[in-house]
């Protein structure tokens, strides 16, 4: 009988591409079965002919936050042995998209040295990270403030300066960067609005 090993019995924030893994049970292919209900009265993965212990799933089998239950079985020349134990395992939240920048306008001049960067809110964004550089490609970072609970945050004293030009974007900060990490809580998904703005003395 398949012992079930990843993801383990009770784990959350799984992707939704996750590979289901399970030890060598001296069998010749496996099946897999994915179910939203403990008892596999109805699935959404229904395997047969699985060479290796391990299966991975697809885009668009499993939904975000979702509750999954999984089990395995094994085939060899003597027949079909048991199920394996059912473990369970919970989906990530559906990511948030990119925030939409409001202000200050893409080109605009004569900002503030103080001005307040202004985005559209973003369903299932806990907070957002804002940066400001002097190049588009963010290597020269001027200002970088994570932990902004509401979608503006205001640019400090001294950190601008008269006759520049700068980029800011604000990458929305959420659950889960799928693709991108898989740290709980904070991790950046990076895909940005990119904005330019001119700094000039009043």
């Amino acid at each position: 009988m398949p012992l079930l090993i990843s993801p383990s019995n009770g784990s959350t924030n799984i992707f939704t591409t996750t590979l289901l893994d399970w030890s060598d049970a001296n069998a010749t292919s496996y099946r897999v079965q994915v179910s939203t209900d403990s008892l596999f009265g109805s699935t959404v993965v229904d395997q047969l002919n699985v060479i290796s212990s391990q299966y991975r799933i697809d885009t668009l089998v499993l939904d975000y936050n979702t509750k999954y239950f999984w089990r395995v079985n094994g085939t060899n020349n003597f027949g079909t042995g048991p199920w394996s134990l059912v473990s369970n395992f919970r989906t990530i939240t559906q990511l948030p998209i990119a925030p939409v920048l409001s202000s200050p306008l893409n080109g605009a001049i004569n900002v503030s040295l103080t001005p307040l960067l202004d985005w559209v809110d973003v369903i299932n964004a806990n907070t957002y990270r804002a940066q400001i550089a002097t190049d588009s490609n963010f290597t020269s970072i001027v200002f970088d403030q994570s932990g902004i609970s509401q979608s503006q945050v205001t640019v400090a004293a001294s950190i601008l300066n008269f006759d520049t030009t700068y980029f800011w974007k604000s990458p929305d900060k959420i659950h889960l960067a799928r693709g991108y990490g898989h740290q709980s809580g904070n991790s950046v998904l990076l895909i940005f609005f990119r904005r330019r703005l001119h700094c000039y003395p009043r």
